[in-house]
Order: C-alpha cells, then structure tokens, then sequence
C-alpha cells in the first residue's frame, strides 16, 4: 500500500531538480470500499509508517542533501500528520493506535521536521489530538 509514496520519494533523492507546488494536481475517484473510504487497518497504517521510517534512516545515514532539509521537512511532517489523522478512523484496538502514534513522534522527527502548526498538533497526547481534530476530520471524510 502507499507505492506511489515511496516511489516518488525514492525517485527524488536521484532527481537533479524538483518542484514542489501548492495546488492539487491528483485526484481521487473515491468508490465505496477503496483504500480512501472506510476504516484504516493495521496493514494501512503499517505500511505508511514502514514509509515514513525509510525517510527517517535516510536522513540519518545523511542521504538527504542538506539544501533540501526545508522541503524534506516538510515532506515527511505532511505523512506523519496524514497517518496521524488516519489513526482517528482506525479500525485496530486502541492500545495498536496510541503505539502508531507514538512511532510518528519519536524524537528524531523533531529534528527532521520544520517547525509549523502541524508538528505542534503532533506533540499533543493522541486523546487531546483526537479530541481537538476529530471533529473537523469527519465533517471532510463525512465518515458515518
């Protein structure tokens, strides 16, 4: 699940040029049982978080060009916050959820990720984030 993410991830480390642009430019046809609808598994979630650790290590092992330290920072708080707002729907047990989200805010991700509004929802315990989010979420997931 998620290729496409890892993919494009993967192909910029080796572009000479990339382009980040503010406007959507990919949309979903959303039917009823696609990936976009329903619960989120465990598989789901695992496999973002499988994505977001590759990032991770990356930046670790230095393969991340430091001119590009902004973008990838801004790259990697969009996932985390995207698998965190995944976790409000989250089929698994409670117990599962607040491991996953405690994975997406280890320390290392403080001092990958730029300093915004998102990452400062992160640092929230998982109740206050669900509490502050969950409602705005599902007015635009319009989840039953």
């Amino acid at each position: 699940m998620y290729e496409d993410i890892l993919w494009c991830y993967l192909i910029s480390l080796y572009a000479n040029k990339i382009c980040l642009i503010e406007e959507s430019t990919y949309y979903y046809k959303i039917r009823e049982g696609s990936i976009t609808t329903g619960k989120n598994s465990y598989k789901k979630i695992e496999s973002l978080i499988t994505i977001i650790d590759i990032m991770k290590n990356d930046w670790n092992k230095n393969k991340i060009d430091i001119i590009y330290k902004k973008e990838f920072g801004k790259f990697i708080t969009f996932w985390r916050f995207n698998t965190a707002l995944l976790l409000l729907n989250y089929s698994g047990k409670p117990k599962e959820r607040n491991f996953f989200y405690k994975k997406i805010n280890q320390s290392t991700f403080l001092q990958i990720s730029e300093k915004n509004f998102y990452n400062l929802l992160l640092k929230l315990p998982f109740p206050v984030f669900m509490f502050l989010i969950s409602p705005m979420y599902y007015i635009y997931k319009r989840i039953k």
